[in-house]
C-alpha cells in the first residue's frame, strides 16, 4: 500500500510539470540529489556550500556537507559533491557520498540534465538482526524549468545477498513556497526500497545570502524503517 501511495505521488509530481508560475533560478536553492536522497540539485548562484545537522529515530546523530564545484581551475565543471553521515552510539551508521554533474548533455533555458553517482554503506543492527550493506547507484535526471525533475538509473545492493535493480526518482520544487518534495524507489527482484521527503528553505534577512532549510524524510529499506529530520545552512 505504501509503495502504491509513493508511486501515486511521483505520478502527481510529473503531471504538475507545467505550472503557471515562472521564476528565476536565483529563487531556488540546492535541493540535494542522492540516489539515496532523491532530489535534484538546482543551485543558487551565491550559495556554493552547505552544512547540515540531522537526526533520525534510529540514527540520532548526523551531518551533511555539500561542495559546489562549478569551476575547477579555469574550466567550468558544473559539478558538486554531497556527503551524508548518520550514526548512533551502538556502532550503527549510514554513510554516503554523491558526485553530481549538471548539464552533461542538455542545457537550455527550460531543460537541463543531472547525472549522479552514489556510494552508500550501512551497518544497521536492529531487532536482533545485523545488516551490513553497500549500495552503488548511477542516475540520470531531467530538470524542467528548474522546478520538476524525474529520472531513472541502476541501483546495485551488495551485502549477504547481491541485487541489481532499477532506480526511479522524481522531485517538485514550489518556488512561491520554497518547498521541495521528492521521492525515489529502487526495484529489485523481490524487494522495493523507497524514500520520500519534503524540505523548506527560508531567509532571516532578505539582504543576506545566508539561507536556511529544514528537511523531513521517511525511508523503508528492507525491514528497516526510519524517520529523519534536519537543518541545513547554505553558505
Amino acid at each position: 500500500m505504501r509503495q502504491f501511495l509513493l508511486t501515486l505521488i511521483l505520478t502527481g509530481l510529473i503531471l504538475t510539470a507545467f505550472p503557471q508560475d515562472i521564476y528565476s533560478p536565483s529563487d531556488s536553492l540546492l535541493a540535494k540529489h542522492n540516489t539515496g536522497e532523491s532530489t535534484t540539485p538546482v543551485s543558487h548562484p551565491q550559495n556554493n556550500y552547505s552544512v547540515g545537522v540531522f537526526g533520525s529515530s534510529k540514527l540520532p546523530i548526523g551531518y551533511q556537507l555539500f561542495f559546489n564545484l562549478e569551476n575547477i581551475g579555469k574550466r567550468r565543471s558544473n559539478m558538486g559533491i554531497l556527503i551524508n553521515n548518520q550514526f548512533s552510539t551502538h556502532s550503527n551508521y549510514d554513510l554516503s557520498a554523491t558526485i553530481i554533474k549538471r548539464s552533461l548533455i542538455i542545457h537550455n533555458s527550460r531543460l537541463t540534465d543531472v547525472t549522479s553517482i552514489n556510494i552508500r554503506t550501512r551497518k544497521l543492527h536492529f531487532f536482533d538482526k545485523e545488516r551490513v550493506s553497500e549500495n552503488y547507484s548511477i542516475g540520470y535526471s531531467l530538470v524542467y524549468n528548474g522546478k520538476l525533475n524525474f529520472g531513472a538509473g541502476i541501483d546495485c545492493d551488495r551485502g549477504i545477498e547481491e541485487y541489481n535493480g532499477i532506480l526511479l526518482t522524481a522531485g517538485r520544487f514550489f518556488p512561491a513556497l520554497k518547498i521541495n518534495v521528492s521521492g525515489q524507489m529502487s526495484f529489485f527482484e523481490d524487494i522495493t526500497n523507497w524514500r520520500g521527503g519534503i524540505s523548506k528553505t527560508f531567509t532571516l534577512n532578505p539582504n543576506s545570502t545566508a539561507i536556511y532549510g529544514v528537511e523531513f524524510f521517511y525511508e523503508e529499506y528492507r525491514s528497516y524503517n526510519d524517520i529523519s529530520v534536519g537543518m541545513v545552512f547554505y553558505l
